[in-house]
């Protein structure tokens, strides 16, 4: 069940202090803002996929793996929006979710952030 609370980031290392879990730009005690000492690119940061709730152990004798969607917490994926869909692979739905996943909190923000430099683009000069 690949989605964005099932995803955690070790991002300790990133910071002078460990912030706070709630209030990000405070000190987990409190006691100030945090400082950012350097960049992901500078000092890559760990990710854990975490909640294996959903999980199952196939065997290799049982492919080919199909099961009945739907199941987990990404409703976009397309095997989940045709009504009646018959038995998928689940391994493929995973990378889906997990691709979904970095374009929504990555690429997304990125190009939100940036979307002034579109405006007026299409204008003649």
């Amino acid at each position: 069940d690949c989605k964005s609370n099932n995803i955690m980031a070790d991002t300790a290392h990133l910071f002078d202090s460990p912030p706070h879990p709630l209030e990000g730009n405070l000190k987990r005690d409190f006691s100030g803002r945090v400082s950012k000492l350097t960049s992901r690119t500078l000092k890559p940061v760990k990710y854990y996929l975490i909640d294996f709730g959903l999980s199952e152990i196939y065997r290799p004798e049982d492919a080919p793996f199909l099961k009945q969607s739907p199941w987990g917490g990404d409703k976009t994926v397309p095997e989940h929006l045709v009504p009646h869909a018959p038995p998928c692979d689940p391994f493929a739905v995973d990378v889906y979710c997990l691709g979904n996943y970095l374009r929504q909190s990555f690429l997304d923000v990125h190009i939100r952030r940036f979307s002034w430099l579109h405006m007026g683009s299409d204008r003649e000069c």
